[in-house]
């Protein structure tokens, strides 16, 4: 026998439906033991409403049997008898309820055709509607999100369905039954969209009559079941995210930042913040890494392209250049490459080969060297105003002659400690390896060039060492400077860029109509392009630099060897401006 419910059965030999009650309740109903195992009666149809009328009646006939022998019943015979009035009732709810939602079916469906043929509703107006599959629609009641799925004009009947579900002990589903209805419905209705003839002709009459409350209600449900889809996807979005916590973008960004970027420089890990906070901004907090295919980062190129850059220029806000926007895309790619390498949570990386490239005859900005009158002028400047390089005065004057002797970057001038400089093999250094850095690479030894001792940085050095201070530019560990954007040496790249330069008569916005850009970073510029003047190899050039040295012959099969401290002193005094 298979059950379809507590009390009635079908046997797979016969359609005819059984009334059964295993021997223990019978027992306990009748003070009569069975031989068998239950009591079993056939109710001779296969019709399950007339199945359960017939089942009530047998319920009824013991329970009056049972009283009429027993004036008296025990406790175990009144808990029999009340789950067995119990079974019986869920079994007539759910007929009921199956009754009411095959009626709507069908009267739906019916006035559905006649508004077709009285030609007040178009066929193209059923064709926009959409069905969802049922597992979404289960999947979205089974976690509790039935709150967001639209009620239709049987609201009140489905309550009193819904009320006593509840009191019975809330076996049935009449909300999720109902939806379940409407979306076959709605598959019925598209089938009319596609072919609007075809229905049975016995069902609409030539000239069929409406009642005007069946219009409005009809097109009432017709705007509910378009909130129905929309309702019932969006509850399926959040059951998958549910499930893939771990595939969440939000979750992979914050995994990946504070196991790849945190032990970047402050400028890089700003940068990725900026630019998963833009990610995260367009895409939405419940985004999944699966699903960002191509076409989602075609719209993400698009949204980076229309930001703006914070520049204004000649009054007009700029947009963000296509250096920018490649970076935050390299940065993305960096991004779903762990996913892929490290996470094995995806397979195929979305942003690989996405970079933006300039249009024919346009130009990105490239960085240019500075002149030797300029190189001159920037070595010996002094402020000409008292509350110039206000409070930083020693970094304004030592942070840019130590980047064109070295060719370090900003931060990693600015951040120097008292401990980073001292000798090795007779030669002073400046020593980054125990810093937090831009990359790998940039972990290096830097000889210090003999002009900056001769202009003094051993005695400056001596100074500070007297102070007790533990940083060579302390005036820079201010919270303002810890908490910036672009690092410790922010308050003398804005100086350097918005003071000295135009008073070295520099016009930005000239050179930038050349397509050049001129700020602090060109003092790195300047040092790689006086390497290349000098004929320096690239190994060398890049210990001193700090870049990765990737080339087969001197990265792979040198074995990790380091250039001696005695060579790199040679090219840094190549520098002889």
């Amino acid at each position: 026998m298979r059950a379809k419910y507590s009390y009635l059965y079908q046997t797979k030999s016969s359609k005819n439906y059984f009334f059964r009650i295993r021997s223990n309740i019978f027992n306990i109903l009748c003070n009569y033991p069975l031989t068998s195992g239950h009591f079993v009666a056939s109710l001779k149809t296969p019709l399950l409403d007339e199945a359960a009328w017939l089942a009530s009646f047998i319920k009824r006939k013991i329970t009056e049997d049972v009283k009429m022998h027993t004036p008296t019943l025990n406790t175990i015979q009144i808990k029999a008898l009340a789950q067995l009035s119990h079974d019986i009732s869920s079994i007539q709810l759910e007929l009921e309820l199956n009754r009411f939602l095959k009626q709507s079916f069908n009267h739906w469906l019916n006035v559905g055709k006649k508004m077709i043929q009285l030609g007040v509703i178009s066929p193209e107006a059923l064709g926009e509607l959409r069905t969802v599959p049922d597992t979404t629609i289960k999947n979205a009641f089974d976690h509790s999100l039935d709150d967001e799925i639209p009620i239709t004009v049987q609201s009140s009947t489905l309550k009193r369905f819904e009320a006593e579900s509840k009191r019975l002990g809330g076996l049935l589903a009449p909300r999720r039954d109902e939806a379940l209805m409407v979306n076959r419905l709605i598959a019925e209705f598209q089938k009319l969209a596609r072919k609007n003839e075809q229905y049975d002709p016995d069902l609409v009459s030539a000239t069929p009559g409406i009642e005007p409350i069946e219009g409005v209600e009809f097109l009432h449900l017709l705007e509910t079941m378009k909130r129905f889809t929309a309702a019932f996807r969006r509850a399926e979005r959040k059951v998958e995210t549910k499930q893939n916590q771990h595939l969440l973008l939000s979750n992979c960004m914050k995994q990946f930042y504070d196991l790849k970027v945190k032990h970047l420089g402050a400028s890089s890990q700003q940068q990725y913040q900026t630019s998963f906070k833009i990610l995260s901004d367009f895409l939405g907090n419940d985004t999944l890494v699966t699903e960002i295919d191509k076409q989602t980062v075609v719209h993400i190129q698009g949204h980076l392209q229309k930001l703006p850059s914070g520049r204004v220029i000649r009054g007009k806000p700029e947009t963000l250049g296509v250096k920018s926007i490649n970076k935050y895309m390299s940065n993305y790619r960096s991004l779903f490459s762990w996913l892929i390498e490290k996470m094995e949570l995806i397979s195929n990386n979305p942003f690989a080969q996405m970079s933006i490239k300039l249009k024919k005859g346009q130009h990105q900005n490239k960085r240019r060297k500075f002149k030797p009158d300029e190189i001159n002028q920037i070595l010996f400047y002094q402020p000409r105003r008292k509350n110039e390089a206000d409070g930083f005065r020693d970094a304004a004057h030592w942070v840019p002659a130590i980047a064109l002797y070295s060719g370090m970057r900003l931060n990693e001038v600015a951040a120097l400690r008292l401990r980073d400089i001292y000798q090795i093999e007779g030669v002073w250094v400046f020593d980054l390896r125990e810093h937090q850095l831009k990359t790998d690479g940039s972990a290096r030894i830097v000889p210090i060039h003999s002009k900056l001792i001769q202009r003094g940085l051993l005695e400056y050095l001596a100074t500070q060492k007297q102070a007790k201070q533990l940083l060579l530019f302390p005036e820079l560990q201010t919270e303002e400077c810890l908490t910036a954007r672009d690092g410790l040496g922010t308050p003398v790249s804005k100086w350097f860029n918005r003071t000295m330069l135009p008073a070295l008569g520099i016009d930005k916005k000239m050179e930038r109509d050349l397509s050049l850009l001129i700020d602090f970073h060109c003092c790195r510029t300047t040092v790689v392009c006086a390497f290349k003047d000098k004929g320096v190899s690239s190994y060398q050039a890049k210990a001193i630099l700090g870049h990765v040295e990737d080339d087969i012959t001197f990265g792979t099969y040198a074995g990790g060897e380091n250039v001696g401290i005695d060579t790199l002193r040679r090219v840094i005094e190549m520098l002889d401006y």
